[in-house]
């Protein structure tokens, strides 16, 4: 009788025990992976803005996010500076290279190296860095700038609310000119800066 009542019980609690499917994870902002590998997919329907030297730059926009690859191309090796004048005047420089980092900057007086970039902070966006990952560990081993395809940027509007933005591409040696967009745009003057609607 006991070993009956144990077997009731035990199909009772599995009977119970009902296994739901899982739930897909939510699409990506603007159906984007940001791994730096440009898949034509992701990017359908971007607008395409070609830059100098083979670069490129693709664009596109949601309610909630600005999302956006730069494509070195031809330009070959690069790192890219983002510069955004929010909705609120703060100014930010989201980078991307080796590793990703940010800083806020003041109206008047900064340089590439003042104020510092607080490397790995990333709020309110989000960008691939220039990393190769061991095969056996899947841990960074070896830095290097190829292979792959590009930058991904995506920016969480509600975050940092972008108003105008300048993209800079520049080269790792320091040899090469600096890619920009807005082509004539001028790093100190936000007028001349992409505005984002």
């Amino acid at each position: 009788m006991i070993r009956a009542a144990a077997v009731a019980l035990a199909a009772s609690a599995l009977a119970s025990c009902v296994v739901l499917p899982e739930e897909p994870p939510p699409p990506p902002p603007c159906n984007v992976t940001v791994d730096g590998s440009l898949n034509v997919s992701e990017w359908q329907g971007a607008q395409r803005i070609d830059l100098t030297s083979g670069a490129a730059l693709w664009l596109k926009q949601t309610p909630s996010h600005v999302c956006f690859a730069v494509e070195p191309g031809e330009a070959g090796p690069r790192y890219v500076d983002v510069f955004i004048a929010d909705r609120a005047g703060t100014l930010h420089n989201l980078h991307a290279s080796m590793q990703v980092g940010e800083r806020t900057l003041p109206q008047r007086r900064w340089t590439d190296e003042n104020p510092e970039t607080a490397w790995g902070q990333t709020t309110g966006w989000s960008a691939n860095a220039a990393t190769q990952l061991d095969p056996e560990t899947h841990a960074p081993s070896i830095e290097q700038v190829v292979p792959f395809d590009g930058y991904e940027f995506v920016i969480d509007r509600a975050q940092l609310n972008p108003w105008r933005i300048r993209i800079e591409v520049r080269d790792f040696d320091g040899e090469a000119r600096d890619i920009v967009w807005p082509a004539q745009s001028r790093r100190t003057d936000i007028a001349t800066w992409a505005p984002l609607p």
